[in-house]
């Protein structure tokens, strides 16, 4: 009943992280060695993982329906788009799954991530607060556009305007949410806007790229599962709970992508941001203090220190 329940808050917390700027792969390794401990979180994880990110993926199909058959039927420069930005992340990805594996798994990588994330939250998602000052200048400026019939300002650009540098930065942004704490969501609509894309286009390309990054991923891990485990992968006696928390990671997906479109457009992602500046320090601290105290000297002294 215990791992039930763990299964099920783990799959809560991945179909919110997915979407939602907060990480769900640095809050799943968090919670992971909180729940599972430090030794077993790779084992525990690996076919529950790939099983909450599937639910997570299908929930992107559902919402985004609509782009993808006009992408699949008859608009292939989105296709092409897609696949500019999947490339630094296959191939970093790539790489770093096969050399630097050990850094999806650091916790305190995971910490500073949280911090990144919610610098971008701030400073580039956060609709800017402009002074009475600016906003009387921004007045004056734009009563002498209509006079003029001119524009100072390039117009935002959509799916349909954007280019491939557009796309290959966006990809390049994707790749470093590869490590955990760095939500893909955050880091990829963050790219979209400094790339002067419209809220709508930025949103909607940020989950058109995470369908060939999730399905990657996922594919890797199986492939490496499968080589560990071969045909015991598909007999793992929890197997069961895991589907279910696939089903759960669907559906609390659903909504939390329902949520994330409704809140970008209203200006409120940047609250997400103050759990970030909560969690991020809490879980550098709480690794830092890992490693000092796991030194023999620092154990002595504390040991010592304890006794009197």
């Amino acid at each position: 009943m215990l791992e039930t329940i763990k299964v099920f808050f783990l799959a809560i917390v991945q179909g919110i992280g997915e979407f939602l700027p907060i990480s769900s792969s640095g809050h799943l390794l968090v919670l992971g060695n909180l729940l599972f401990g430090g030794s077993d979180i790779e084992d525990e994880l690996g076919t529950l993982g790939i099983l909450l990110h599937t639910g997570t993926l299908l929930s992107i199909l559902i919402i985004f329906r609509r782009q993808i058959w006009e992408m699949l039927s008859d608009n292939r420069r989105l296709m092409l788009l897609i696949i500019v930005a999947s490339i630094p992340t296959g191939i970093f990805g790539i790489i770093i799954h096969k050399y630097f594996n050990f850094l999806e798994q650091n916790v305190l990588i995971a910490g500073i991530g949280f911090l990144l994330t919610a610098w971008l939250l701030f400073n580039v998602i956060a609709p800017k607060k402009k002074s009475d000052y600016e906003r009387y200048f921004d007045e004056i400026e734009e009563l002498s556009n209509e006079e003029n019939e001119l524009s100072t300002s390039p117009p935002l650009k959509t799916l349909k305007t954007m280019t491939y540098r557009d796309a290959f930065i966006v990809g390049c942004f994707q790749t470093i949410a590869i490590l955990p704490g760095c939500s893909r969501s955050g880091f990829t609509i963050s790219a979209g806007i400094l790339r002067r894309l419209n809220q709508d286009a930025a949103a909607s390309f940020s989950f058109l790229i995470a369908l060939p990054a999730i399905a990657g991923a996922t594919l890797l891990e199986v492939l490496v599962l499968w080589k560990d485990q071969g045909p015991a992968l598909l007999s793992d006696p929890n197997m069961h709970i895991f589907l279910l928390g696939s089903l759960v990671s669907f559906g609390v997906g659903l909504v939390s992508l329902i949520f994330l479109l409704k809140w970008l457009k209203e200006g409120r992602l940047q609250y997400f941001g103050y759990w970030l500046l909560i969690l991020g320090p809490a879980v550098v601290a709480w690794q830092l203090w890992e490693i000092i105290s796991s030194h023999p000297f620092i154990n002595e002294f504390l040991m010592n220190f304890l006794q009197k």
